[in-house]
């Protein structure tokens, strides 16, 4: 029986951002936040694996910080003896939300920057201030350095076209910023989210660990594919109506499982244009892929 290594949840669907490099957006998808009773439900499920996980994840494919009961729920996962990880592009980032998060012992935050100046990054993650959330990032790792918590911060980049000739500054201005030995920089290149890139014919034909390995649960209790599959297009079932072991050793997934496993996830739709595989084993095609992304400027804002 499988059992996730990782487990992400979209605890809040919606973002406060239209990020250039972010399709999820497009209107085509239904928002909303995790009701109680999903959460309660999930949660549930969760932990009699709690040794077993190596992590959840807060946020993939909406704003975290907008689920106004986060830092409950990232203290109840926690409290499970589980490292809790969130993404957030830190705009909703209050004084007193940054000290409850680490109250709630949150492992690790990563904080999209995807710019150092004004014009660059208000380009890139469009009704965002830059300023305020530099300065909402810099509380945080204030509030934290003060209160002697252990909470990791780890400043994230999204190379692009629009904005990767500020990355030389972007390196120097946080590495002031942070502090050395417990925080990090992490830079990444966009991707194309399964969008078919002209210049590439084929993808590979590497493992996908977002499928075999790790599981994704939606606001609504749903499974979809992968972090790819934001609009649901192929779920496998719901935490409301089947227990989550269940969905992920049901015949549907394990059908997907064994199509990646033997070199042959080419044949499922939404991963027969997917380098993401590639791209966490490093592959020698994985620069290609990403130099492609870059050429074409793909962008959906």
């Amino acid at each position: 029986m499988r059992i996730p290594k990782t487990i992400t949840i979209d605890s809040h669907r919606s973002c406060n951002a239209q990020c250039r490099m972010c399709p999820t957006q497009d209107g085509s998808s239904e928002l909303g936040w995790m009701d109680d009773n999903v959460f309660d439900a999930l949660s549930e499920q969760i932990e009699p694996l709690a040794k077993n996980i190596q992590f959840v994840q807060f946020g993939v494919h909406g704003e975290p910080l907008l689920d106004t009961k986060l830092e409950s729920r990232v203290a109840r996962i926690s409290s499970m003896g589980i490292r809790v990880l969130i993404a957030t592009n830190a705009a909703a980032m209050t004084p007193k939300r940054a000290q409850r998060l680490l109250d709630a012992k949150t492992d690790q935050i990563f904080f999209a920057v995807d710019g150092t100046s004004r014009e660059t990054y208000e380009k890139v993650r469009i009704g965002l201030s830059f300023q305020k959330v530099v300065g909402n990032i810099t509380e945080f790792i204030r509030l934290r350095n003060a209160g002697g918590f252990k909470t990791r911060a780890v400043i994230r980049f999204i190379e692009q076209r629009a904005n990767k000739h500020e990355l030389p500054e972007w390196e120097r201005k946080w590495k002031e910023l942070v502090t050395e030995g417990l925080d990090s920089l992490q830079v990444v290149k966009m991707h194309n989210w399964a969008h078919k890139l002209e210049e590439i014919d084929s993808y590979g034909a590497v493992p996908c660990g977002d499928l075999v390995d790790n599981v994704i649960v939606s606001a609504d209790g749903s499974i979809p594919l992968c972090c790819l599959d934001f609009n649901s297009t192929m779920p496998f079932g719901n935490i409301l109506k089947q227990p989550l072991l269940d969905i992920l050793n049901g015949e549907e997934r394990r059908k997907m499982v064994s199509l990646h496993e033997s070199g042959r996830r080419g044949e499922i739709e939404k991963c027969k244009n997917c380098y993401l595989p590639e791209r966490s084993q490093n592959t020698p095609e994985t620069e290609a892929f990403s130099e492609a992304v870059v050429n074409e400027d793909l962008h959906w804002n």
